[in-house]
């Protein structure tokens, strides 16, 4: 419940990021107050500064080399007490201080690898004073059974997974402002309600403020106290095109299979070496030129999939076939061909650069085969028809936001030739009008290349609107597929009924 009558938790005035090379301002915003207890949800495009303005709170900043920041942030305690901060004055007491935590967009990137589940929680808990067990914060975000979960290590749960043990953890630091930055950007439709549920009541037991920075304004304005643009930005529809792909031009049974899985099933020991499958006896076919959306609940196996599709799994039971050899009986060198010519987008787009250099390094590392010249020519070309900033060929990898850096990804997966193209939840943390533009750019490039695409995302209404075909996944298995006509107008699975009303 917002606290009224008392003066607000949280008061910005004059916030300024630039780039010290080149003085560009990379983030503004004039004035914003925050209520203690309020939900304020913060809506504006990809790249004008949203994940940028919650770091520089959090103090992260202070860490990007070439960047400053100035500006005045005013913190008031409980007791009524103020507390001003400076933001040009690198000695000032940052936010992190006065108990506040930060759900990142790329949730790996903030856990630690070592730790399990358990591991992250229980201290956190114990050191805060928090009165609730691992058991029950596991089960407010949602990560139930509580056996499967308590012993895993973040790199064995998915990123939807990741995301909500990352929320557990902001919860667990008892923290009084909670920074929010697409925090349901790796959650399918079901789950995003669930987090909905979890923060209003959070608010209302504990009392924490929340602000939540997203390019989802339909999910701001369903749950959030106020919805402010950042630094005025224009409200901008949330409408997906229905784009033309190439099964309405062709029929399906014409164009020609290049790869296919059959009864392939897959699993991992975790570390109390019990057996956890992940992939079940799953059979599908890839056709030449077509577009296919892999969609399901997080923890369904989707991106196991697309990884073993990418060649990135070798101990599986089954087969893979490609144009009916299996990958198994090809020699070195025709297997090592087939892979250059696979293509695995992560989901965790900040993990897949290296943070050391900056991003023309990044993509020139990716693309070593061609000569200087040739591969500057190639770049500008894909830089122009993605409308990307070629100043972003300057900065390092942490001063893009996420929609920045998924485009980016996008552009160096097509820098050299490419058969088969897996998308893991390509557009997360990208805006609605930049949605539209990379999305009829990209069936536009896949089918003048004639690649094959394996799109996945829990967004059922991102695949609908650019797949051929849809498979759904379940607890590691497909429970339904079929063209997009037939399973967005005539579902035969619960589950996909359900995520389609969610994505209403």
């Amino acid at each position: 419940m917002i606290m009224s009558g008392s003066r607000p938790i949280l008061s910005v005035l004059d916030l300024e990021v630039r780039d010290k090379a080149s003085s560009k301002v990379l983030s503004k915003l004039e004035k914003m107050t925050v209520q203690r207890g309020e939900i304020l949800g913060i809506y504006g495009p990809s790249g004008i500064g949203k994940s940028l303005f919650l770091k520089t709170l959090a103090g992260l900043t202070t860490g990007i080399s070439g960047i400053s920041s100035t500006g005045m942030l005013s913190y008031t305690f409980p007791t009524e007490d103020t507390v001003n901060i400076d933001l040009s004055n690198k000695k000032s007491v940052f936010l992190p201080a006065i108990k506040t935590s930060m759900i990142t967009q790329e949730p790996y990137a903030s856990l630690d690898m070592r730790r399990t589940v358990k591991g992250h929680l229980y201290p956190l808990l114990t050191s805060n004073g928090m009165d609730v067990s691992v058991k029950d914060l596991l089960s407010m975000v949602g990560l139930t059974p509580f056996e499967n979960f308590e012993n895993k290590y973040p790199f064995e749960l998915s990123g939807g997974e990741a995301q909500r043990l990352s929320v557990a953890c902001a919860i667990a630091s008892k923290s009084e402002i909670i920074l929010c930055d697409e925090p349901t950007s790796s959650l399918d439709t079901l789950q995003k309600k669930h987090f909905v549920r979890t923060v209003k009541a959070l608010r209302d037991e504990y009392g924490m403020t929340f602000l939540i920075v997203s390019h989802d304004l339909s999910l701001l304005n369903g749950f959030c106290d106020r919805v402010v643009p950042y630094d005025s930005s224009p409200i901008m529809p949330d409408q997906l095109t229905t784009y033309k792909t190439k099964s309405k031009e062709n029929s399906m049974d014409e164009v020609e299979q290049i790869l296919r899985l059959q009864n392939i099933s897959y699993g991992y020991y975790d570390s109390d070496d019990s057996y956890l499958p992940a992939l079940k006896n799953i059979s599908l076919a890839l056709k030449s030129g077509l577009i296919y959306g892999l969609t399901g609940p997080s923890g369904s196996g989707k991106t196991t999939l697309g990884k073993l599709l990418a060649g990135k799994l070798h101990t599986y039971d089954g087969q893979i076939l490609l144009r009916e050899t299996d990958v198994r009986s090809m020699s070195m060198k025709r297997y090592r061909s087939h892979l250059s010519r696979l293509k695995y987008i992560h989901q965790d787009n900040y993990e897949s650069f290296n943070s050391a250099l900056n991003i023309y390094d990044n993509l020139r590392s990716s693309a070593l085969e061609y000569r200087k010249d040739d591969f500057k020519n190639r770049l500008c070309q894909l830089l122009d028809s993605l409308n990307i900033d070629r100043d972003w060929l300057d900065r390092k990898p942490l001063a893009l936001s996420g929609g920045q850096r998924q485009k980016v990804n996008i552009l160096r997966s097509l820098l050299t030739p490419t058969d088969i193209l897996i998308l893991d939840e390509p557009l997360t943390g990208v805006d609605y009008e930049e949605r539209q533009i990379i999305l009829q750019w990209l069936v536009d490039v896949f089918l003048s290349l004639n690649l094959t695409v394996v799109w996945i995302s829990h967004d059922i209404k991102e695949l609908t609107s650019v797949s051929d075909y849809i498979f759904v996944m379940q607890d590691g298995k497909i429970v339904e597929e079929g063209n997009r006509n037939k399973l967005t107008k005539n579902p035969d699975c619960s589950l996909t009924k359900a995520l389609l009303e969610g994505a209403l």
